[in-house]
């Protein structure tokens, strides 16, 4: 007679992985965001039009959120606030995708599972609501710059769709807590 796996041997949860695969797609977008607004609106805050704030370079997207961060924690060009939000998430996405295995995780308990997906929703949702926050700051900043406008206009959209992204977030969590 053959031995049945128990129930807690569901091997894998897709839905979690599904979760998984969301939460690093936000946290991508939350890093690009970032980058983008650490080098202007945090590290020239007094530029005046854009010819004040030097270009982005490609290899600025390679630099891991932590070393900004700590770029700028060092040089106070930062809200202790945001930082503290930001440091938070590092320590969650690091978890997530670099230190999952090193973890010698039960893959086949449940718990195992839940846990990723809790993880996974509060990258995403952190994610997501510092999309918004940076979104709205860049606007503001560059609002103020008035060659900046016709380029805010041309890149509404983006703007609007890390709104839309952040409400729909909001939304799936609320109708989950309330559901």
């Amino acid at each position: 007679m053959t031995q049945q796996p128990s129930q807690d041997a569901d091997a894998i949860d897709v839905d979690a992985l599904t979760q998984m695969g969301s939460a690093v797609f936000a946290a991508q977008m939350f890093e690009a965001l970032f980058v983008l607004v650490a080098r202007s609106v945090l590290m020239c805050p007094d530029a005046k039009d854009i010819d004040d704030i030097a270009p982005v370079p490609a290899k600025a997207f390679k630099q891991p959120v932590a070393a900004l961060l700590k770029e700028l924690n060092q040089n106070k060009q930062v809200d202790e606030q945001l930082a503290e939000r930001i440091g938070g998430w590092i320590e969650n996405r690091h978890t997530l995708v670099h230190r999952l295995i090193l973890s010698k995780p039960h893959m086949e308990s449940r718990a195992f599972w839940q846990s990723m997906k809790d993880l996974s929703k509060s990258i995403y949702v952190d994610s997501s609501e510092l999309c918004v926050e940076l979104a709205e700051m860049f606007r503001a900043y560059a609002a103020k710059m008035p060659r900046a406008q016709s380029w805010l206009m041309e890149n509404q959209a983006a703007f609007d769709s890390f709104a839309k992204f952040g409400a729909e977030v909001r939304s799936k969590v609320a109708g989950k807590r309330h559901g």
